[in-house]
């Protein structure tokens, strides 16, 4: 299913996170929890108070790096060696752990 960026306003259709034993009543995920399905880092900071907005309307990080990877390698770009820490970097390393990862997976 879609997470909509509507999802802190919409009730009708909207995803719960199942009841429970303790919980009797189902509940909405939380901001940090669609910030995880959507595939972004512990690490992410989300807006205050537009978090289902910003997560709503997100490609997934895992996705970005996919088709990156991809592009990178069809105009055979070598990781970068003189941008230490910068988002450059993280991105070829991230893209690289996930192609690595699918290649074992065969994906």
């Amino acid at each position: 299913r879609t997470l909509q960026a509507s999802y802190g306003n919409f009730i009708v259709g909207s995803q719960f996170v199942p009841a429970s034993e303790c919980r009797k009543m189902p509940r909405r995920f939380s901001a940090r929890e669609t910030a995880r399905l959507q595939g972004f880092p512990e690490s992410f900071k989300l807006h205050p108070q537009r978090f289902y907005r910003q997560m709503g309307n997100a490609v997934p990080p895992p996705v970005v790096c996919t088709i990156a990877a991809s592009l990178l390698y069809t105009v055979c770009i070598d990781p970068p060696t003189d941008i230490s820490g910068s988002a450059l970097r993280w991105g070829w390393y991230e893209t690289a752990h996930l192609l690595l990862d699918a290649k074992l997976l065969n994906i």
